[in-house]
């Protein structure tokens, strides 16, 4: 990697290149993050090690009388050797695994500003990510490029801490980003009595958008800081209790046809209102007390 750096009293501008590659690639049938049916393959002759060019160029400019600073980055990440899977692919207990995936190349681009408060009794930091990341995969989407999992194009989030008294802490965390991208059925097929679904473009659509809030309080048991502190804290994920789905599964709807009844799931699947989706959430409003030493 590399870093070039020009500074002033308050400001600073810098530039920076890197290349980093991964042998060992992560080979998941879901990009759900509760899925425990994973593999780590190592590269070798038939898979190629991935490898990734990030250029990048920030601004920061700092106010010290006022403890804040706001800093607005731009990157550029040129990708070789990405993995994708080829359509219907056979990912368990599967010895030949290697034939199921597919590389090619991909690109992602994006924008950062941000805002920190470092010091005082209310610290934080406020960030907006505007970002996109594309794939273009030999034998996926009709060798065309297409959005990645991964490709969410707003991210905001915010953490404020706000210490009332030495002996008290209590924090805020936010955040909202477009959600998740996903391949989904957009017609059937019969084929020797089984239902054959068809896709028609790679990652056609978007989970809803995700958004939590937490909160925690952070409570000091010694009276004044010693070698051995005692801290006491209450946190709670998800206060707000909104839903965010990590799975989806479409009804199909059947309308008659020249030959019989047929089934179909429309184009619009999130706001087509016959049709009724099978979506698990994570939505629980999630408690937790715990004890910390430190020493």
């Amino acid at each position: 990697c590399r870093l070039l750096s020009a500074r002033g009293k308050q400001s600073s501008i810098k530039a920076g290149y890197c290349r980093v590659n991964q042998f060992i690639n992560l080979i998941t049938n879901s990009i759900s993050p509760f899925n425990s049916l994973e593999v780590w393959l190592p590269s070798g002759p038939n898979i190629k090690p991935q490898s990734a060019d990030i250029f990048d160029l920030g601004y920061i400019v700092s106010f010290p009388r006022n403890h804040l600073s706001f800093q607005a980055s731009t990157f550029y990440k040129n990708m070789a050797n990405q993995i994708g899977y080829k359509y219907h692919a056979s990912m368990l207990v599967n010895p030949a695994i290697e034939g199921e995936l597919r590389q090619g190349r991909g690109w992602a681009y994006g924008l950062e500003l941000s805002a920190r408060k470092e010091s005082g009794k209310l610290t934080g930091q406020v960030s907006y990510t505007w970002s996109r990341s594309f794939l273009k995969i030999d034998g996926l989407n009709n060798n065309q490029a297409f959005p990645a999992t991964y490709d969410r194009p707003h991210s905001f989030s915010a953490s404020l801490a706000y210490q009332s008294k030495p002996r008290w802490l209590y924090s805020a965390d936010f955040c909202i980003s477009s959600g998740a991208r996903i391949t989904t059925p957009t017609a059937f097929y019969y084929y020797q009595g089984y239902q054959v679904p068809v896709y028609t473009k790679q990652n056609n659509d978007q989970f809803p958008v995700y958004n939590r809030f937490d909160f925690s309080i952070r409570h000091r048991l010694n009276k004044k800081e010693q070698r051995f502190t005692h801290f006491l804290n209450f946190s709670v994920l998800n206060l707000l209790g909104k839903p965010n789905p990590i799975f989806l599964n479409f009804n199909k709807i059947k309308i008659p046809g020249k030959n019989g009844d047929e089934f179909y799931i429309p184009m619009d699947k999130l706001n087509f209102k016959p049709v009724t989706p099978t979506i698990r959430y994570t939505y629980w409003i999630v408690p937790s007390l715990t004890y910390q030493l430190k020493f």
